[in-house]
């Protein structure tokens, strides 16, 4: 597969609160992803936004395999439909939470996948999940890391 992948910062999560909302089960899509090894990549305690965004790129490329069936599914007529497709699909079957305090977990998509209706998965993990879907799609996507006060 071509490197589509850039570390430069445009596909956004962005959250307006830290609370569980509701989100769709999606028995449709189970087998689909695979089981979770159940361990998560930790960057670095009080990991930086460059430190974040590096291992991101690294994560994307080593576990798209996760979501090679997935991906096809939310294939539209056109890349924008395509890109609605995978942010409607996240947005509406898995819960946001904010990462604990000092820490930068990053989890690959069939973790977030396994506890998207308990414990939900940050920004980071929205992006990681739909990084692989593009990049299953040959779509190219670029990662951006924005912080809001307030």
């Amino acid at each position: 597969m071509n490197d589509i992948l850039k570390i430069e910062p445009i596909l956004g999560f962005v959250a307006n609160d830290n609370h569980l909302r509701a989100s769709r089960d999606g028995k449709e899509f189970e087998g689909i992803l695979p089981v979770p090894s159940w361990s998560e990549d930790i960057v670095k305690p009080n990991g930086t936004v460059t430190d974040t965004v590096a291992e991101m790129k690294k994560v994307i490329r080593r576990y798209a395999w996760q979501t090679e069936k997935l991906a096809p599914l939310l294939k539209g007529k056109d890349t924008y439909q395509t890109c609605q497709n995978i942010w409607n699909f996240l947005f509406l079957h898995i819960k946001y939470k904010e990462d604990d305090e000092g820490k930068e977990q990053l989890r690959t998509p069939a973790l977030s996948w396994a506890v998207r209706r308990t414990r939900g998965i940050d920004c980071d993990d929205f992006t990681l999940f739909a990084g692989c879907l593009l990049y299953n799609l040959n779509i190219p996507m670029y990662i951006r890391i924005a912080r809001y006060e307030g």
